[in-house]
């Protein structure tokens, strides 16, 4: 099962640039193992749990999606064709500003493994019992 689907493929394309749409970056450039399947197996590995979280919803379901997002982002982003000038058949023509997509990649990478470790760290907190932050270490004295 994955822990996302194409309902967030828009997620990830708006992650890279709001512009982009399924024509200039379709879902089967996305699914491809080496995208979508690495970032999954990213945050599988980092998270043993997260297709349970996912499946549990709540919260810690939609930051393990979340990271999938920025993960998969991350990939796609030194892929993206840089769109630098642009014309209509109304005669209208606009530039975008240059983007340095390796430093995005950075950038969605980072956002990615901070929702993971979010929910790893209030996951491990949550957990532990009581009894073991309260422990004096003087056992046997």
């Amino acid at each position: 099962m994955s822990l996302i689907d194409a309902t967030h493929y828009p997620e990830i394309r708006a992650a890279l640039d709001t512009t982009l749409d399924a024509t200039r970056l379709p879902d089967s450039v996305i699914e491809q193992s080496i995208y979508l399947g690495a970032a999954e197996a990213e945050v599988l590995r980092l998270d043993s749990q997260a297709q349970e979280r996912v499946d549990g919803g709540g919260e810690e379901a939609l930051a393990i999606q979340r990271a999938v997002i920025y993960l998969t982002a991350a990939r796609l982003a030194p892929a993206v064709p840089q769109l630098v000038q642009a014309g209509s058949e109304s005669g209208l023509s606009y530039r975008l500003r240059e983007m340095d997509w390796r430093v995005r990649a950075a950038e969605l990478r980072a956002w990615g493994l901070d929702a993971v470790q979010a929910v790893l760290a209030t996951g491990v907190t949550s957990s532990l019992p009581s009894l073991f932050g309260l422990a004096s270490g003087r056992r046997g004295r």
